[in-house]
């Protein structure tokens, strides 16, 4: 989820009431990004400089993982938040622990990234997923889905309801890193772009619409 979702209150609100309805009828985990905070701006540097933007990226997605635990238990659901990055208030991150609490049926509140520079939040989220034993990942955005171009910028972008992984590599496109789309691929994962700011999507999506852009390999898109 963007962390651009946590600069809106209402739309923030909104994600956690549609967490507190699919309670109990999925098994899901939420990974959060920190770009309310401060954005990966320093992805062309190296060295210290962009070791240090990194951490405070990864503390940016702690912050937001403190809020939407705390505004899920406010609608009296008991989340677990763990991080990559050590905090006394929050667990830590273990592949392994993570596991046996997701297929226990226990929300999951994913922050701190991978906890090691050099790696975006869909980066994580894909290794997350593959680490947890799920199949799905939807990516919530600010916009419809995967588009050409900035649709905000460019009212001409073409947007995409699916794309494959090789489709969405040799486009270069900048919703996923080529680091995500490459490890999503390897292991299989089916990825959903679309438009977390309309907070219904989540539950129309997991009953079953077909919203935003689907990433995947070609054979699922044979009819």
């Amino acid at each position: 989820m963007s962390g651009e979702v946590f600069s809106r209150q209402k739309v923030c609100r909104g994600v956690a009431d549609e967490i507190a309805i699919l309670q109990g009828k999925i098994r899901f985990a939420v990974l959060l990004g920190g770009g309310n905070h401060i954005r990966g701006t320093a992805s062309g540097q190296t060295g210290s400089a962009r070791v240090f933007a990194d951490r405070m990226g990864m503390m940016g997605t702690l912050l937001n993982g403190l809020w939407l635990e705390s505004m899920l238990r406010d609608a009296g659901v008991q989340a677990i938040h763990m991080s990559a990055v050590p905090l006394t208030w929050v667990k830590r991150y273990d592949p392994v622990k993570a596991r046996d609490l997701y297929e226990a049926g226990e929300i999951l509140i994913l922050s701190g990234g991978t906890g090691q520079p050099y790696f975006s939040t869909d980066t994580s989220a894909v290794l997350r997923a593959i680490e947890l034993g799920i199949k799905r990942v939807l990516k919530g955005t600010k916009v419809e889905g995967v588009f050409s171009d900035d649709p905000e910028r460019n009212p001409q972008a073409e947007f995409f309801p699916e794309l494959t992984y090789e489709e969405a590599m040799k486009r270069n496109l900048r919703v996923m890193d080529q680091t995500a789309f490459s490890l999503a691929r390897e292991y299989n994962l089916r990825i959903q772009v679309f438009d977390v700011f309309e907070t219904s999507n989540i539950s129309r999506i997991v009953q079953g619409e077909r919203l935003g852009t689907i990433v995947a390999r070609k054979e699922e898109f044979v009819r």
